[in-house]
């Protein structure tokens, strides 16, 4: 057969104590009953006998017993996980590699890799508090991610998707200018899957943003594309 490996041996003799202490953590009459059947290998009716108690109530603790079982195997499972969870200094860490080498294969033109680099990057994002810094990387991978399947890939879908993400986190951050941006780039996705009709929000809630902050040019860019909407046929 397959030689086993040190480690290998060593995580299955971890993995047959997690299962022993959970079903001394059971109640005696159900873990007696769980030992007897798992561990000593005896029937239903060797049980019973030794145990001077029917067949059926053997059944029945065997059953509550695997239930309870479970349920505490899951709950160590847990545990287990949370006391392992990666540091965040070390994530961090991760984080701006992964940023930096994104960067660079922007500059590449590597779009596969910029693609990958950014799923991880986001992965990452959802382990580590929302702080202010971190939702504005957020929104500059949305971003590099939404660059890509525009002009690469041709999925305004996912663009439109990440514009969207990206608009409501710069509302959260009260940054007014990147939250008219990206409903601008909505309605740019929105013309790419020509969905013209649709555009016509975005644009139009962008253009009251750029009217609060005083942003004239903005808004008659704004005019422009709804007058030209208007003209172009039904989506």
């Amino acid at each position: 057969g397959r030689t086993v490996l040190p480690d290998e041996a060593l995580e299955h003799k971890e993995l047959q104590q997690t299962v022993l202490n959970a079903i001394t953590s059971l109640p005696q009459k159900l873990g007696e009953v769980v030992t007897m059947y798992y561990i000593d290998g005896l029937s239903y009716d060797e049980i019973a006998n030794f145990l001077s108690t029917s067949k059926t109530t053997v059944k029945g603790r065997l059953q509550m017993g695997r239930k309870q079982l479970k349920e505490e195997l899951i709950t160590m499972v847990e545990e287990t996980l949370k006391q392992n969870r990666p540091d965040k200094r070390f994530s961090e860490k991760i984080l701006t590699e992964i940023i930096e080498q994104a960067k660079a294969a922007r500059k590449r033109d590597a779009h596969d890799e910029v693609m990958r680099l950014c799923e991880k990057a986001l992965e990452v994002l959802e382990h580590l508090d929302m702080t202010e810094e971190h939702k504005r990387t957020q929104v500059d991978v949305l971003n590099w991610q939404s660059d890509e399947w525009l002009k690469w890939f041709g999925e305004p879908e996912n663009a439109l998707e990440n514009f969207q993400r990206a608009e409501r986190i710069s509302e959260e951050l009260s940054d007014h200018e990147a939250q008219a941006k990206w409903l601008m780039m909505q309605a740019i996705a929105l013309s790419r899957m020509e969905n013209y009709r649709e555009m016509v929000e975005p644009v139009q809630k962008a253009r009251a943003i750029y009217g609060k902050l005083g942003e004239t040019k903005s808004q008659v860019v704004c005019d422009a594309v709804l007058d030209l909407v208007n003209i172009l046929p039904e989506g």
